[in-house]
């Protein structure tokens, strides 16, 4: 074989080997793209699943906070008022009472405030910001 003839050989091997190398770069391109589309649709899944795992306890937390549940008249708001007016019916006679009462009372609003505004921080609902500012205590 002549020289001529080498170089059309090598050509054709050449042009082999860069249609297999380019084959095989798609085929690892392709595969990288199912991966990450296989990824992104089981995390879709999982957030999925744990958003219907968890909105039936938060759905319930929030009908305690919104209105104490189905068998009871108010939820924390007026758990929290409850507190306070019975604090402030004990007050005069302070000195007579155990400090223990005083202090469970007030530990139960603490509480009630703190678990309020955990669930529902404020600036997040315009409507329990109002209803908030009614039941802030002013010491």
């Amino acid at each position: 074989m002549n020289y001529t003839e080498w170089a059309v050989v090598f050509g054709i091997i050449a042009g082999i080997v860069m249609q297999v190398a380019w084959l095989f770069l798609r085929q690892r391109a392709l595969i990288f793209e199912l991966n990450s589309k296989i990824a992104n649709l089981y995390l879709e899944f999982e957030q999925e699943r744990l958003k219907n795992l968890f909105n039936p306890q938060l759905n319930a937390l929030n009908t305690l906070l919104d209105c104490g549940g189905p068998d009871a008249a108010g939820g924390v708001h007026k758990r929290i008022a409850e507190i306070r007016e019975v604090t402030h019916a004990v007050a005069p006679r302070a000195h007579e009472l155990d400090a223990v009462l005083l202090s469970w009372l007030s530990a139960n609003e603490q509480f009630l405030c703190n678990l309020r505004d955990i669930m529902r921080p404020p600036g997040v609902d315009k409507r329990w910001d109002e209803v908030r500012e009614l039941f802030h205590r002013e010491n």
